[in-house]
């Protein structure tokens, strides 16, 4: 190889290529992880941590908002965010005394500044993750200055306005979210997003290309398996599919699978990855930490939700496939597979970091230690095994990493305002009377109401907003009720997932939908069957929360009792999902179809009934049917071909 063009000549490019604002991003991130780093060691008081969290990150976001940015909006919104986040972070710093900061015992400086803040956290949620969010922080600002002229139950008390400037300017970005944001989850999806960049993400695609090329639903099935293993790191449908789509969706349409079909798949399963351990985004650590549990009882808890998820797409795909009569694509059309030793290399890459995050978590090592011992394992693998060599691509990746968990730093900012603006207002106390008044103590009633909530909020909010709006919402409607705070949690945490596959925002089949070039209400209606078992989990967390096993509070029951639930949801949504594709070894008559569907609300009569006579009810009837519907196909495979024909 010509020496002219190995890794140093690569670097020497990099350094010449890049610009002040690479610089300003780059020195950002060290000073902050130079920061994270030394609180191994040092104590680092809560409120200098956070102010050091909001601002450097600020910096990062800010300035790759002006260096992507061309024209008006770089100069009237990215160079006041970027010039105001750097004077904050110096004069926040031990150093500010040399910028005035400690020259004067007025607040009205800081009060300013804080504003200044929120102002540019604001545009950069903009920027991140669109208006709607965005929106939120400036509405809940006027909701607390104009509150107190609106009808009741949302009156807020009449406050000074002194009292409101400072509680919004100077409060309202400190508190337990922001400090555990700042402390380690900040790190967590820089890690998470990390492991794409190292290489590890071409022994996924090696996956998915084998699966392809031995079953005519490998396609399909490989979608499944990579968006569970990349997902789990993003804990976000929409950005899930964007790393795995792009590979999955073209391979589903060459097997024979229709554009919104294939999206959909997608879709659902990118989606249900923010319920696959081992990371599950930021959220679970989150709940970790409100319930004071080991991370690894979140893992339990949330194990056999997984499973009913997984296991209803996979009947869909199994079953859409073999509707479909799809052929196994060719090895010309799947193209070439990588080497053997960069297949295991990039396997290690993949699995040796997560195992390791794992045995840290298990050993019960505080979280951030786990995180930071975890991001040295995979850099450490990384400069070894040199699955990936261009510092070019190590750059991109580091700065879209650090860039990315800015943009989250920014949108708790934001979720850390309205939080404190629904405890200072006291509306979350009224908003959970409402709730409380509408259920009337039925469960079910107020799973319907926990479900609508959560699926209109959820759309334009990324998960972790979610989680908390829902929790300070519907916590005390949940305490009424008789339910313990793990269960609140834990809804709170499953509706932020749910909300990405579901219109009218739906973004997860939304960003599907683009890659496939198909309609977007055909993928979101799809992917609502695709996923149709996780439109009853709600249900199942409040009926029979047994299934979150070794859930703090929650009554145990027997592991008889357990396992016949658990088998009865499994079956009973399974069903369900043949009867929403009308195949079981053969196409499925209209009675038949919506007798399979019928066994998932029997399902869930038996679970508010507490009756385990209605359990055994739908799961042997399940299983009847199916057993009916597989003899049929097999006795009688010419009408059933004929059917096929006449309803395909």
């Amino acid at each position: 190889m010509d020496a002219g063009h190995g890794p140093a000549h690569n670097l020497s490019a990099l350094v010449k290529s890049a610009d002040l604002l690479d610089v300003v991003i780059g020195a950002s991130l060290v000073i902050w992880m130079a920061v994270q780093v030394s609180q191994q060691w040092v104590y680092v008081a809560e409120r200098p941590l956070i102010d050091a969290h909001i601002t450097l990150t600020g910096v990062m976001v800010a300035a790759r908002f002006v260096q992507l940015r061309h024209g008006m909006p770089r100069w009237v919104a990215g160079v006041p965010a970027l010039a105001i986040t750097a004077y904050a972070a110096a004069y926040l710093s031990p150093w500010g005394g040399l910028l005035g900061a400690d020259l004067t015992q007025s607040e009205i400086p800081a009060m300013v500044l804080g504003g200044l803040l929120l102002v540019v956290a604001t545009a950069m949620v903009w920027h991140a993750f669109g208006i709607t969010f965005a929106l939120l922080g400036p509405i809940f600002v006027l909701y607390m200055f104009l509150g107190r002229f609106a009808p009741d139950p949302f009156t807020v008390p009449s406050y000074d306005i002194d009292r409101i400037f400072r509680r919004l300017t100077t409060g309202s970005m400190y508190g337990n979210l922001s400090y555990d944001v700042a402390n380690y989850l900040w790190l967590l999806i820089f890690w998470g997003m990390l492991i794409e960049v190292s290489g590890a993400g071409r022994f996924i695609r090696l996956i998915a290309h084998l699966l392809s090329r031995r079953f005519a639903t490998g396609p399909a099935l490989a979608a499944v398996m990579s968006s569970a293993l990349v997902g789990s790191f993003t804990g976000t449908g929409s950005a899930n599919v964007m790393v795995t789509g792009s590979i999955t969706i073209p391979m589903m349409r060459k097997a024979g699978y229709k554009p919104h079909q294939a999206a959909a798949v997608e879709s659902a399963a990118s989606t249900a990855a923010g319920i696959t351990p081992p990371v599950m985004g930021i959220v679970p650590f989150i709940m970790a930490s409100t319930l004071g549990v080991p991370y690894l009882t979140i893992l339990k808890m949330v194990f056999l939700i997984a499973i009913i998820w997984y296991v209803s797409v996979f009947v869909y795909v199994i079953a859409a496939g073999a509707r479909l009569d799809l052929t196994r694509a060719s090895k010309d059309d799947q193209g070439p597979l990588i080497s053997m030793s960069e297949a295991v290399r990039s396997a290690l890459l993949m699995l040796v970091p997560v195992g390791a995050l794992i045995f840290f978590i298990v050993r019960d090592w505080p979280l951030l230690t786990a995180v930071l011992y975890a991001v040295a394992v995979l850099t450490v693998l990384a400069i070894v095994l040199r699955v990936e060599t261009s510092p070019a691509v190590w750059w991109q990746g580091i700065r879209r990493a650090a860039v990315t968990a800015g943009a989250f730093s920014m949108a708790i900012v934001i979720v850390q305002l309205i939080t404190d603006i629904m405890f200072f207002s006291t509306l979350i106390i009224r908003v959970g009377e409402i709730v409380d008044i509408f259920s009337g103590g039925n469960l079910i009633i107020a799973g319907l109401i926990v479900l609508l909530f959560g699926v209109l909020i959820s759309g334009p909010l990324p998960p972790l907003a979610v989680y908390f709006v829902m929790v300070i919402t519907f916590q005390p409607v949940f305490f009424e009720l008789g339910l313990p705070p793990s269960i609140a949690v834990f809804t709170a945490f499953y509706m932020g997932i749910l909300g990405a596959i579901t219109p009218p925002m739906a973004p997860s089949p939304m960003v599907a939908a683009g890659i496939a070039q198909a309609s977007f209400l055909a993928t979101a209606i799809e992917t609502m069957k695709v996923a149709s078992a996780a439109f009853f989990i709600p249900f199942l967390i409040l009926l029979a929360p047994e299934l979150l096993l070794s859930a703090p509070g929650v009554e145990p029951s027997s592991a008889g009792h357990i396992l016949l639930v658990f088998v009865t949801v499994v079956v009973s949504l399974a069903a369900l999902s043949f009867g929403l594709v009308g195949w079981l070894g053969s196409v499925l008559n209209m009675p038949l179809r919506f007798a399979f569907a019928s066994m998932s609300v029997v399902m869930v009569a038996g679970l508010h009934e507490d009756s385990d006579a209605l359990l055994w009810a739908s799961l042997l009837t399940s299983l009847g049917l199916m057993a009916t519907a597989v003899v049929s196909s097999l006795l009688w495979p010419r009408a059933s071909s004929l059917e096929a024909s006449t309803e395909g």
